[in-house]
């Protein structure tokens, strides 16, 4: 029987500074060292560690890699694509979105560097097909948050599925898609408020309410 509460299994230096976003997929984890807070300063860069049996982690050699936007970054999350072989870092100060490939023995190699179609990619998921869905925060601007999504290749290329598609709101920064596939909810951080989208089956996103909560 699974106990009902949580116990601290393992520490591990993150080997780097101020980690701030991990991702996991089967026994693999990276973790989004900051450098300092928010990815600006320090050196940014991703480091991966194999989960064992019984939850302790173990640094994989030769995984750490810097981000593409280097110093001021503004690196936001780190995660892996549906497939396990990709890695994506979106860097908001930047205007890029690292991608990093995965190997059989969990070594990341990388960055490729991709521009956003906006500016300020922050938070992001991914849609059943694994096409890539990002907010775009505009550096904070009033009433011009957005989101945007992008076909993500075998060798790490993004494709911009259209342009931005703007909600009016301000300071776009997570988002979630629903079970079905079919909706895509952000967070507005500075207007304090959600968007709704609706998500093709291409990817394509498409504004419902600029304010549905």
């Amino acid at each position: 029987m699974l106990p009902d509460t949580l116990e601290l299994v393992d520490v591990e230096p993150s080997n780097g500074d101020h980690p701030i976003s991990v991702t996991v997929h089967h026994n693999v984890l990276y973790v989004l060292n900051g450098g300092t807070t928010n990815c600006t300063g320090g050196a940014p860069s991703i480091t991966g560690f194999t989960v064992r049996s019984n939850g302790q982690l173990a640094p994989i050699p030769g995984s750490t890699r810097p981000v593409s936007g280097g110093t001021n970054s503004g690196c936001a999350q780190v995660s892996f694509d549906p497939s396990g072989r990709i890695l994506v870092v979106t860097e908001r100060q930047s205007d890029t979105i690292s991608t990093y490939l995965v190997g059989k023995d969990g070594v990341a190699a990388g960055p490729i560097t991709n521009q956003t179609t906006g500016l300020g990619p922050f938070g992001f998921t991914f849609t059943q097909r694994g096409q890539l869905v990002t907010t775009e925060n505009f550096v904070g601007a009033a009433f011009q948050g957005g989101a945007a999504s992008y076909d993500l290749l075998d060798d790490g290329t993004l494709v911009p599925l259209g342009p931005t598609v703007r909600n009016g709101r301000s300071d776009t920064c997570w988002v979630v898609i629903t079970d079905d596939n079919r909706y895509a909810y952000v967070t507005n951080f500075q207007s304090g408020d959600i968007s709704s989208y609706r998500v093709t089956p291409e990817g394509v996103l498409v504004l419902m309410n600029p304010v549905a909560a």
